[in-house]
């Protein structure tokens, strides 16, 4: 009776100590958190505005130590994801998760707008894959990116679960507008009249005398009959004096 009592509670403190594993493992899967800043410029200069949003496209299974993908990305094995070891691996995993989500209209987890530092808090957050999107600004623009909860710290050699997502920020300057000169319209051409000449009057020769004759002027068609005349007058006045002269005489 003793043994049996003594084996029950060795079993109830399995049992407890079981409950308390998964217990604390599934409140560890769930205390991450994610940070993301949009900082422009090595002067780090706040983008005011843009909207950070995150997916979760990998959990992580406590019970099998590994990441498991979630139903909306399940097209990509999670250990691709860990797989990639570069930024040029990560980044281009990015675009394919960003193609997964544009093509099937996935919702974001949850999305932000940065305050004015320029930052955008996620809290409990679970263990897993994010991918992270930056939207909302006409003058900056910002790859998308691959955040893993817990996150490798460098400094400290360790996990931690408070990650941070830093934007790859690149300004996008205004178009320059393009002047577009008023068109100038060419004034149709008058037809310019020719100018009738005026009718020169050609002068009237003057004739040259021939030296040893007269000179004739004036109309000449009636010669003859202007000579008859003077004969005949020059007649008659002969005539009258041979008369006059008769009558003296007697």
């Amino acid at each position: 009776m003793g043994r049996k009592l003594i084996a029950a509670m060795l079993l109830l403190a399995v049992a407890l100590c079981c409950l308390t594993f998964k217990a604390e493992s599934a409140k560890a899967a769930s205390d991450g958190s994610l940070t993301a800043y949009c900082l422009y410029g090595e002067d780090k200069t706040p983008v005011e505005g843009m909207t950070v949003s995150i997916w979760q496209v990998a959990v992580f299974d406590p019970w099998n130590d590994n990441y498991v993908s979630t139903v909306d990305f399940a097209s990509i094995d999670a250990s691709e994801i860990g797989a990639c070891s570069t930024a040029e691996e990560l980044e281009s995993m990015a675009e394919r998760l960003v193609a997964i989500v544009d093509e099937n209209s996935v919702a974001p987890y949850v999305s932000k707008t940065v305050n004015s530092e320029g930052v955008a808090s996620f809290l409990d957050l679970m263990q897993g894959y994010y991918l992270v999107e930056y939207s909302g600004s006409e003058s900056y623009v910002a790859l998308p990116s691959i955040v893993q909860i817990p996150q490798w710290d460098e400094v400290a050699s360790d996990w931690n679960l408070d990650a941070v997502a830093k934007a790859k920020i690149e300004f996008i300057p205004s178009p320059t507008p393009t002047f577009t000169p008023t068109p100038t319209f060419a004034p149709t051409p008058t037809d310019t009249p020719t100018p009738t000449p005026t009718p020169t009057t050609k002068p009237t020769d003057t004739p040259t005398p021939t030296p040893g004759r007269t000179v004739q002027t004036g109309d000449v068609s009636n010669a003859g009959l202007w000579i008859a005349t003077a004969g005949a007058a020059a007649a008659l006045m002969s005539a009258v004096l041979v008369l006059r002269r008769r009558r003296e005489n007697d």
